[in-house]
């Protein structure tokens, strides 16, 4: 049967949406991009909310949607997302469009009627999504806070019997490699380097296979490390389908084009940071933002121009000291807020020009924030507190936002998520709490041993947290106990996070970059 689309497409809105991204969805009413997916506006990790409520018999557009089980739904809500029917093409073609079989899992898909449109994009998810669907295209993927919508990934993979081993690719020699993989489209990159001499490389292999594409040298910038553990690789790229953003400790950032040739090159006029430059840069409209807290005063945030490498705007920050956090950009009430850890407060800045719009005295430098539920979570990442912040007031909310503190989590550089009402936290030695995000109340404290505290855990749709890396691995199912489904180890220990696109993962070892995917 052939499908005419109208010219919208009417979602109700679910009760808690991790997705609500600045770039992805804004409002009111929420309109979502065509250029930008992620506009669905169904709830894939709400797991508290339970399944639907079962359609109205006779409700359902066509017999092809009663086939895929898809719930209709048509209701005047006023946080309703408008599709306009081009995203039909484009939505598709970038990280891709997230629906559902299971109603549990996208609680607002219930009763009413959907639209042609709506199902001619399920059907074309389910059948022929793009090869550029569901890039992960920076530090913890599109929304930068761990979400993927990716189903029925591998839960176990092994090395040496090459069980679920897609491919792997031999790396370059590289000191302190910590930065992670992204991919784009049908590339995966990653960044190397070397402490003596100075190098610094930009590697480029095929999403398919794994085949070297090209390996480009970016010339270092003015500082040279005279405290090497954290290095000059620390900050993980991002890219925007066209082109390739990089950083290196040598306080240097470019751009280059997916051929591997250097767009542009800027070095940093401010480099006192304490042991590295550790935070990685995030795209924010036509603006590439890096966060250059560092110490004697000369703290800042730049935006530079994605196209040129121009500075855009750069609000100094005197106040701030040395951090190593990667903010993250998310939607509260209809606008955009870049959510920073910053050493002694977590912040919120406005991302068209890095002013302050509120702060919180608390504990920051190496974990990014997490968020859902409009509730900011934060700690430090070297020990101490954590808080939990209402983030809809300005000014110090210290006093009036501060929703409760979190006693001590013990030093991990990994980074929080955010299932339903659970929080997700790994911390040494080699322990996972789970605490309510509604009550700040502790849930569990669990032992995984060997797991790494310094890779950043991914989640998908169905409350399955994947704590993975080149390392030891687990997987869990999110709930008020530990249940772990799967461990796995590939025996290269490394700290950087895992990638998730295409239904595969991509681990990087010390030695390999390894891609996790069904074989058989």
């Amino acid at each position: 049967m052939k499908f005419t689309p109208p010219n919208r497409c009417s979602l109700r809105a679910p009760r808690f949406n991790p997705f609500r991204v600045d770039g992805f969805l804004t409002g009111p009413p929420r309109v979502a991009r065509a250029s930008q997916p992620w506009a669905a506006r169904c709830n894939p990790f709400g797991i508290e909310t339970g399944a639907a409520s079962p359609a109205p018999k006779g409700r359902h557009s066509s017999a092809q949607g009663k086939a895929l089980g898809l719930r209709p739904t048509n209701f005047p809500s006023p946080e309703r997302a408008s599709l306009p029917a081009r995203a039909n093409r484009s939505a598709l073609s970038g990280l891709g469009f997230f629906w559902t079989r299971h109603p549990g899992l996208c609680p607002g898909l219930t009763n009413g009627g959907l639209s042609g449109l709506c199902i001619c994009l399920a059907l074309a998810f389910l059948t022929a999504i793009s090869s550029h669907a569901a890039d992960w295209p920076q530090f913890r993927g599109p929304t930068g806070l761990g979400y993927t919508d990716a189903q029925n990934l591998p839960l176990t993979w092994n090395a040496k019997s090459n069980v679920n081993i897609a491919w792997k690719a031999a790396l370059p020699k590289s000191d302190n490699p910590y930065s992670s993989p992204i991919v784009s489209g049908d590339r995966v990159f990653v960044t190397s380097a070397v402490n003596n001499p100075v190098e610094h490389h930009v590697l480029c292999f095929a999403r398919a296979d794994g085949k070297l594409l090209w390996d480009t040298t970016v010339e270092p910038g003015p500082w040279i490390l005279k405290d090497l553990r954290g290095g000059y690789g620390a900050p993980t790229p991002c890219a925007d389908g066209k082109n390739v953003f990089v950083v290196f400790g040598s306080a240097v950032i470019a751009s280059l084009d997916f051929d591997g040739k250097v767009v542009w090159r800027k070095a940093l006029t401010q480099y006192n940071f304490d042991v590295a430059l550790g935070s990685s840069p995030i795209l924010h409209k036509d603006t590439l933002i890096l966060d250059c807290d560092q110490n004697n005063k000369t703290s800042s945030f730049i935006a530079f121009d994605k196209a040129t490498g121009d500075i855009k705007w750069e609000q100094k920050r005197p106040q701030a000291i040395y951090a190593h956090s990667t903010p993250v950009i998310v939607d509260v009430n209809g606008k955009a807020q870049m959510l920073v850890s910053a050493n002694k407060a977590i912040e919120s800045l406005n991302p068209d020009s890095g002013e302050m719009i509120w702060w919180c005295s608390a504990s920051g430098d190496a974990s990014s924030p997490a968020f859902a539920r409009n509730l900011v979570f934060s700690d430090s990442g070297r020990g101490g507190k954590a808080v939990c912040v209402d983030p809809t007031g300005t000014g110090d909310v210290t006093k009036t936002h501060l929703k409760w503190t979190f006693p001590q989590i013990p030093e991990g550089l990994s980074s929080a998520i955010i299932i339903g009402d659970l929080v997700f936290r790994t911390h040494n030695p080699e322990s996972l709490k789970c605490i309510r995000i509604s009550t700040g109340e502790l849930v569990f404290t669990e032992r995984l041993p060997g797991v790494s505290t310094w890779a950043s855990p991914f989640a998908t749709p169905d409350g399955t947290i994947y704590f993975a890396s080149a390392g030891k691995s687990y997987v869990i199912k999110a709930g008020d106990k530990l249940e772990v489904i799967a461990t796995n180890d590939i025996g290269e220990e490394n700290r950087a996070s895992s990638a998730v696109a295409g239904g595969k993962i991509f681990l990087r070892g010390n030695k390999n970059l390894f891609c996790i995917g069904k074989t058989q």
